[in-house]
């Protein structure tokens, strides 16, 4: 079984690496908007057409991008990994989808060693 689950024929195209690096300084410059105040949706509009992106490609865009104030948030928030050293630590298993690979990523050690915030913090 070889099924492609949310796949269209345009993905080689629209997720081709050259097309990544657009995608990428499109979400650079989305978020250098958006951190100066811009409503997310008029910038994704006026970068996608800048970049002449696919609606496939600016829903990719608009879920890479983080105001600096939900990134400091998420900072705020990080446990260093060396101060669970000698203590028991519970992660979850879960899968996401890739938007930009198409692929099933396991995030278990992304939960575990690099992403261990606190609850309720």
């Amino acid at each position: 079984m070889n099924a492609k689950r949310g796949y269209v024929p345009e993905d080689e195209r629209d997720f081709s690496p050259e097309a990544i690096e657009i995608m990428k300084k499109a979400s650079r410059h989305v978020a250098y908007l958006i951190n100066e105040g811009y409503d997310l949706k008029k910038s994704l509009t006026f970068v996608g057409d800048h970049y002449l992106l696919s609606k496939r490609q600016r829903l990719a865009v608009v879920r890479s991008v983080a105001i600096d104030e939900q990134l400091r948030e998420r900072e705020r928030k990080r446990i260093p990994f060396n101060s669970f050293f000698g203590r028991e630590v519970w992660t979850e298993l879960f899968m996401k989808r890739s938007a930009l690979s198409r692929r099933i990523l396991l995030f278990w050690i992304t939960v575990q060693v690099l992403s261990i915030y606190q609850m309720n913090a």
